[in-house]
């Protein structure tokens, strides 16, 4: 990767990086905004609430609010604050309208769910209640109710359906699922705190040192220098959050699937890459940038060949593949890919539908890149494909789940190298084409290149 990478980071990091709301510069925006709103259309009944805060090197000060009406969320009314010596210079909105709906409604609480729930189908597990918001994504502000469906799809993703029905004509605006994957389509036991590092025989990084927790008699999966992450085997189960890893001598799998603590290896690593990485480069703190680490399942469902982020258990995911095209998904870009998810998550929030879906797939597609460059394993070469190494048989390396360089190659050509006005109508793997392959230009440059995969 070029010395142009060092720019990309910092752009990245200028987006998405966030650090706890720092009380100068939010408080200065804040008493500005209350002075003149018009800046962001705001209306009298907003209220603005500082998010995160980005300080940039020559003082130019970033601040991410998010907006309530009235007392109801407005989905889409976020927006960032840019600010020179202590002024606001402009801000980054995409809400188009001073104007605001009446919060009455012509339709009930109970004919949202119903309306929701024809889109899902009967195949949930639960259901919320219908809660009042106003929805602001694209054309002017409606009232709306937010419904969240749960359950499982046929191919065993669970699923968190967010439905924003409109609250006069009872027609679905838009729905985004919070389950966040890397394709289309129980907790210790142990009172020790000694850390301790084992020898983990993974499937894709070969033998590499992760870090465990000495429990006297024996060892676990759990990572004390990182925030107390750690790796559980759900027994290829789609329920519950599994069972930690536990070893006597502190050897984790023989890299291959015979043995569980393989998978469980590369999961644990990709996720321990993923921390240093975020923490070397942007100094964040852990996937929320609190210090605190997260779950990560492996082993889920049967013959499942996808991974996945979940927002409301705060764990990634990973299934085994179907052991005959695919092994399991726990490589380290994927890794890194999902982890990224989280990040996204609790920074720039970016709606899984639309262009902000393939940008949130795009930015878990990056950072599982870079995280991959940031170790430079000679078991997994730095690439510009996501999922390589997943594929059991695979010569030459030419077959990926996306391809940044020429993202086209997907999908039978589902995918799109150049931004469009249809982008947003593509599933979010597919329309994060464009950034992914921003990424590649910036990090490589254009014209013919040669990597340890071949040439482009």
């Amino acid at each position: 990767m070029q010395t142009s990478t060092r720019l990309l980071t910092l752009a990245i990091l200028a987006a998405l990086s966030t650090s706890a709301a720092a009380s100068g510069p939010a408080e200065r925006a804040l008493s500005q905004l209350r002075a003149n709103s018009a800046v962001v259309r705001g209306a009298q009944g907003d209220v603005f609430m500082a998010k995160g805060v980005i300080m940039d090197a020559d003082g130019t000060e970033h601040v991410r609010f998010d907006r309530t009406y009235r007392g109801l969320p407005v989905i889409g009314g976020d927006f960032v604050t840019h600010a020179r010596n202590g002024v606001i210079k402009n801000a980054s909105l995409t809400l188009a309208s001073t104007g605001r709906p009446g919060l009455a409604g012509r339709i009930s609480a109970d004919q949202a769910i119903l309306a929701a729930g024809i889109d899902f189908g009967a195949g949930f597990d639960d259901v919320s209640n219908a809660e009042k918001v106003i929805f602001a994504r694209g054309g002017n502000p409606r009232l709306a109710y937010e419904v969240v469906y749960s359950g499982m799809r046929a191919d065993q993703t669970p699923t968190e359906m967010h439905y924003f029905v409109d609250a006069d004509s009872g027609s679905i605006l838009d729905k985004w699922d919070a389950i966040h994957t890397g394709k289309p389509g129980s907790g210790t036991t142990c009172s020790g705190t000694i850390s301790a590092a084992g020898n983990g025989r993974s499937l894709y990084s070969g033998d590499v040192v992760i870090n465990t927790q000495n429990c006297g008699a024996s060892f676990e999966m759990k990572d004390l220098t990182r925030g107390g992450g750690y790796t559980t085997d759900l027994a290829n189960g789609t329920r519950g959050t599994g069972t930690i890893f536990s070893d006597a001598d502190n050897i984790w799998g023989d890299n291959t699937v015979a043995n569980r603590a393989s998978a469980a290896a590369d999961a644990h690593l990709g996720v321990a890459a993923t921390w240093d990485y975020f923490k070397n480069v942007y100094g964040r703190n852990g996937i929320a940038n609190d210090g605190k680490g997260a779950l990560s399942k492996v082993h889920y469902g049967r013959n499942y060949v996808n991974a996945f982020w979940s927002d409301s258990t705060f764990s990634m995911t990973f299934g085994d593949g179907d052991g005959v095209t695919y092994g399991p998904l726990v490589n380290l870009d994927v890794a890194g890919h999902e982890m990224s998810h989280g990040v996204t998550s609790r920074s720039a929030n970016l709606a899984y539908s639309g262009e902000s879906g393939g940008l949130n797939e795009a930015t878990s597609d990056i950072f599982g890149t870079m995280v991959e460059f940031a170790v430079n394993s000679t078991s997994d070469v730095p690439d510009y494909l996501i999922g390589e190494e997943i594929y059991i048989s695979n010569p030459g390396l030419t077959k990926a789940f996306r391809y940044m360089y020429n993202p086209e190659l997907e999908g039978a050509g589902r995918s799109k190298n150049c931004w469009s006005s249809t982008l947003g109508s593509l599933d979010v793997h597919y329309s994060s084409g464009p950034a992914n392959h921003f990424f590649y230009l910036l990090a490589e440059g254009s014209g013919s290149k040669t990597f340890a995969n071949g040439s482009i």
